[in-house]
């Protein structure tokens, strides 16, 4: 299974000892955020509007539209929850770089909360990876992209690249 599809944006992790205890690992932030983001202030909008609604005189005579108006309110109220509760249906996968087993592993959390392989290469069946200050290219043997990965800063380039030193050929 090709890897090149699993994400757009990937920010590394940083830790002093995660570098040689755990390995390096990268994981994507979902690319819904945005989306989610936008929904929560909505439904903090719903939920302000709905309470002022029921607290604030409408100037007029409000016994012929009382229930109208506990009617939006609770609409919005509804809403407002829906909205504040709303989650990311698909995790973003993981990619792992284990230095004792040699290996790169790309996860995944599939629905029951678990942790899947996706996929699982040796260090030694790499070609090698291209490193900038921004991006990590990850190569296989044939000189093809197998990840791309955008690194979040220069932390995560040096712990990249002093996990792979001698392992992985390193192209500048």
């Amino acid at each position: 299974m090709s890897a090149t599809g699993l994400g757009q944006k990937w920010k590394a992790r940083t830790g002093a000892d995660q570098l040689h205890r755990k390995g390096f690992a990268m994981d994507t932030p979902p690319q819904v955020m945005g989306r989610l983001f936008v929904c929560k202030i909505f439904g903090v909008i719903f939920l302000l509007a709905g309470t002022a609604l029921l607290a604030f005189d409408l100037g007029v005579d409000e016994r012929h539209l009382a229930t109208v108006k506990i009617g939006v309110s609770l609409a919005a109220g509804f809403t407002a929850l829906f909205l504040l509760t709303l989650r990311d249906p698909n995790p973003a996968p993981e990619v792992h770089l284990d230095p004792q087993r040699r290996e790169l592993r790309v996860t995944r959390t599939v629905a029951a909360g678990q942790r899947r392989t996706v996929l699982q290469r040796s260090f030694s069946s790499l070609g090698g990876v291209r490193l900038s200050m921004n991006r990590a290219d990850i190569l296989e043997t044939d000189g093809s992209l197998l990840l791309s990965l955008p690194l979040a800063n220069e932390t995560a380039h040096l712990m990249l690249k002093e996990q792979l030193r001698g392992t992985v050929p390193i192209f500048a």
